[in-house]
């Protein structure tokens, strides 16, 4: 696998065209010795309402979710009675570019005035075909980053830890012949794992980061030659007790997905209340999630030069009532880490997929932790493009409010067409 990474970065390096001549993979034709980039394409897949679920108007209806970006918006039906909306059904799954979220999306429709959808999301086949003359092609899949967990509701005078990061998706290259790669080939693009919720009642641990599994759930896969798994999400902030970072990803199918405090093959363990796990050099491993501490102390994503990085941790509580802030997301060679700080974690780098620079050699880094505080805990930030680690929530006081982990940041693939 080392040997294999480093001649496609050699490869790279020589042949990488300037960034005038890069087409996303949807929809677009290659041309001859031009990058290919596929980015996330989803679609909705379920929904349940959220909040907001009064003063509809009687009868059939439809609801039409807002924001993200897309060319055309997911609709769900239901029917109306008393004012609120029963059970819905997907209509229209719609195609995003850019999630409008996954909890508490705003949707129109029903004579609702404020009404939101937890929606679940799916990603969209794509197909890239070859150019002409096209004689072999380098392929980096990136797996999506997982969701931070969410923060705690603590009781005065009791520690907790924060929620914890999740773990990044890894990074898979490949060298293809044409005669291999036919016609055309499959692309899914894995979707970022969920943020993480926080608690809502009295003296709660916060939920669960959305992340891989053992299946090899989620991950991006390019045809039937390259694979790049899911990192796994993290757990939400413990009271008495450290957080579990998720765990990074691997690079095949045997050594798949990172889970919630699991330690699959290949794949890099989540750590309780310490720095992510870190792979070694150029494995393409995604690291790990960073745990939180049980004395409220927050930690950093684990580093990666060559692969994503995982989540920073939330800030917890000391049985003193201390507060922390959130920690670092990981460092990686390409993108500046996310600072934890007092406020809310800073999402990861690069926020949007990147365009420019030595694309082969890029990952996402993971976002900051978000900070407790008496009545507020601040939300994790996002990981960033492609497959960092989204981090972990604060912690609230009962009374307060926790704050919600970050999503994992989606996967990609890069292809470099070579004549």
């Amino acid at each position: 696998m080392r040997k294999l990474f480093c001649l496609s970065l050699i490869a790279a390096f020589f042949a990488t065209p300037a960034a005038s001549q890069i087409f996303n993979g949807s929809g677009a034709t290659p041309q001859p010795d031009q990058i290919v980039v596929f980015n996330m394409l989803a679609a909705a897949s379920s929904a349940t309402v959220s909040s907001g679920n009064t003063g509809g108007t009687t009868g059939a209806c439809t609801l039409t979710l807002a924001g993200g970006t897309e060319t055309s918006a997911a609709t769900f039906t239901g029917t109306v009675s008393g004012g609120a909306i029963g059970a819905l059904t997907l209509a229209t799954a719609g195609s995003y570019t850019t999630l409008p979220g996954y909890n508490g999306v705003s949707a129109t429709g029903c004579g609702f005035s404020a009404i939101t959808l937890n929606v679940t999301w799916t990603p969209i086949s794509q197909t890239y075909t070859p150019s002409a003359g096209t004689s072999y092609v380098d392929v980096i899949a990136y797996g999506p980053g997982a969701g931070g967990g969410g923060g705690a509701l603590v009781a005065a005078s009791t520690a907790a830890s924060g929620g914890a990061g999740g773990g990044a998706g890894a990074k898979s290259p490949a060298i293809i012949s044409a005669a291999s790669l036919g016609a055309s080939q499959p692309v899914i693009v894995g979707i970022g794992g969920a943020p993480g919720l926080p608690a809502t009642t009295a003296s709660t641990n916060g939920g669960y980061g959305g992340g891989g599994s053992a299946a090899c759930g989620g991950g991006t896969t390019f045809g039937y030659f390259v694979y790049a798994g899911m990192g796994g999400g993290g757990q939400g902030g413990q009271i008495g007790a450290g957080s579990l970072g998720g765990a990074g990803a691997g690079t095949t199918h045997a050594a798949c997905s990172g889970v919630t405090g699991g330690a699959p093959a290949g794949g890099y363990n989540g750590v309780t209340g310490a720095n992510g796990a870190q792979p070694s050099l150029d494995s393409g491993y995604g690291s790990g999630g960073a745990g939180g501490g049980a004395t409220g102390v927050a930690y950093n994503g684990g580093n990666d030069w060559v692969a994503p990085t995982g989540g920073g941790s939330g800030g917890g509580f000391t049985a003193s009532n201390g507060v922390n802030n959130g920690g670092n997301g990981g460092i990686n060679y390409a993108a500046t880490q996310a600072v934890g700080g007092a406020g809310a974690g800073s999402p990861g780098l690069p926020t949007s997929p990147p365009t420019t620079g030595d694309l082969m050699q890029w990952a996402g880094t993971g976002g900051a932790g978000g900070a407790s505080s008496i009545s507020l805990g601040y939300a994790g930030g996002n990981g960033g493009n492609y497959g960092g680690g989204g981090a972990g929530g604060g912690d609230a006081q009962n009374g307060g409010v926790a704050g919600m982990g970050g999503a994992g940041g989606p996967g990609g693939v890069i292809i470099i067409e070579h004549h």
